[in-house]
């Protein structure tokens, strides 16, 4: 068997392995340039030409086809619950803390731990806005200015 031959087979098993384990689109690019560069070395095209070809295969597979693969295996980003109340106003349903600014808020109809985030210790009845979520808590800011 011809060394070219034998060194493109090795490349592309090198490249569908480390594929297998990466699972990130890192060397498939590198796999369909091996690929050709190996069906012209079985018709004995000279070992330049192969290389060329391997890295001019490569760059195109990779420039052509990486950003539909990284939106199609990204997908849409799903909305978490918590996620969605961002800048949701919100009731205060219990007297903030005077020590810790903390109390309890309606936010689309859901029971929430609260904070404040100016250090102000809201009152019952008084409307909020969410400004984001940490953890169980939403960390609001008063519409009153």
């Amino acid at each position: 068997m011809d060394q070219a031959i034998l060194f493109w087979m090795i490349a592309c098993v090198v490249f569908t392995l480390l594929e297998a384990f990466t699972q990130q689109f890192v060397s498939i690019w590198f796999l369909s340039g091996s690929i050709v560069a190996l069906i012209l070395s079985i018709f004995n095209v000279s070992i330049d030409i192969q290389g060329s070809v391997f890295v001019i295969v490569s760059l195109i597979t990779l420039i052509a086809f990486r950003p539909l693969v990284k939106r199609l295996v990204k997908g849409d980003k799903v909305v978490t619950n918590s996620e969605s109340n961002i800048g949701e106003l919100a009731i205060v349903l219990s007297d903030f803390d005077e020590l810790t600014f903390e109390g309890r808020i309606l936010v689309k109809d859901m029971d929430w731990a609260a904070k404040s985030e100016e250090g102000i210790a809201y009152k019952k009845g008084e409307k909020v806005i969410v400004e984001r979520i940490e953890g169980v808590k939403c960390l609001v800011k008063g519409t009153r200015r």
